[in-house]
């Protein structure tokens, strides 16, 4: 099989990933692993990716952390593997870092320590990681380590589904065709499963098959209008759902490319993909490993850019980026590529929180 060269971009972008990494730079550290494992600017290496995702997780990087949890979940060779990723997610939960906390979560709910897994679930929740709220409803609707209440499962439900969670979605047509905890209402449910079933949830769409033996031809038609309604708005509020790339200058494209490089751009996108795989496995339980095994291949960092390519074109001159590309050159402008992620990561946390504050606030004021 053939391999593509890596640029000269790429080879610059992995020798100054190093020396940081090799001066113990946690987040560069975790960079150079994803380097490693996506074959950028250096040939692929699972034990070179392995090994400096642990040394930025022991320096305390809280996303090294949750991936390397997650190897050594995926290795079922040694026995002490599942503690020790236990112990990793701990670490990433502490720092508040609502993957880490959604995840030991769900390890506890594995393990049937309910009460712990409610504790890092509604942590994970009030930063409104949604797949923390499918699990806290699902805890309610089953009765394990809460009372059973349909009610705060639905108000766990509902927030995950119109995120887009498909659990969620296909229990909520669950609990509208049966009644529970809401009134049995047959459209609501058609709605709700209908949404899950587009995710190519083969248990909603056989739901789908039995609610169409008992609705009415009015009750289909008003559920049609619900489904054409909510598509149109988010269609319309989209901004792209798997484009065709537009035609990007050559010129332009080189420029872009540099600019990713210097900002780290590509790099942040490649640890988002990496992290795709394992939340979407523990909110999608039902769907089969092959199709995970066969979504990771298709996953590809140059397929994606070149999606985002004529993003750029379209907002940027050519003289823009020159510009932009000046400055990051520059120790400032390359403080700011650095930095940036890190400020996100802290910031979002902060916005949480303070939602989370905001909301009690409110709830207390309406209990008056």
């Amino acid at each position: 099989m053939l391999h593509a060269q890596p640029t000269d971009a790429d080879r610059k972008l992995f020798e100054e990933t190093k020396i940081k990494a090799e001066a113990s730079d946690a987040p560069a550290q975790y960079d150079l692993g994803c380097l490693y494992k996506s074959g950028r600017g250096v040939a692929k290496d699972a034990v070179a990716y392995q090994g400096w995702v642990r040394k930025s997780a022991e320096h305390g990087f809280a996303q090294a952390q949750v991936t390397l949890a997650d190897l050594l979940s995926s290795d079922t060779n040694s026995p002490n593997n599942k503690a020790e990723a236990l112990a990793w997610l701990s670490k990433a939960a502490d720092q508040d870092y609502a993957l880490g906390q959604f995840m030991l979560g769900y390890e506890y709910y594995r393990a049937h320590d309910y009460e712990n897994a409610l504790i890092w679930l509604n942590k994970a929740a009030a930063k409104r990681w949604y797949a923390a709220d499918y699990q806290l409803g699902m805890m309610y609707l089953d009765g394990k380590g809460v009372e059973k209440d349909y009610q705060k499962a639905y108000s766990f439900f509902y927030p995950a589904a119109l995120a887009g969670n498909s659990g969620a979605q296909y229990m909520l047509c669950y609990m509208y065709a049966g009644g529970l905890g809401r009134d049995k209402d047959l459209v609501q449910a058609y709605k709700w499963g209908y949404l899950c079933a587009a995710q190519g949830n083969k248990n909603s769409q056989k739901g789908l098959e039995d609610l169409r033996k008992i609705m009415t031809t009015d009750q289909l038609n008003q559920a049609n209008d619900l489904i054409k309604k909510i598509t149109e708005e988010v269609a319309a509020n989209e901004i792209s759902a798997a484009p065709t790339p537009a035609a990007v200058s050559t010129e332009k494209q080189a420029l872009i490319e540099k600019m990713f490089a210097l900002t780290g751009a590509k790099s942040l996108m490649e640890k988002q993909l990496a992290l795709i795989i394992p939340i979407s496995k523990k909110s999608n339980p039902e769907i089969p490993d092959e199709f995970w095994r066969r979504f990771a291949q298709k996953m590809n960092i140059d397929d994606l850019s070149k999606q985002i390519y004529p993003i750029y074109d379209k907002y940027f001159t050519a003289e823009d980026l020159k510009a932009f590309i000046a400055f990051y050159e520059t120790p400032a402008g390359q403080k700011m590529a650095n930095t940036l992620p890190l400020m996100m990561q802290e910031m979002t946390t902060t916005c949480s929180q303070w939602g989370a504050k905001v909301g009690k606030e409110v709830e207390a004021e309406l209990g008056k």
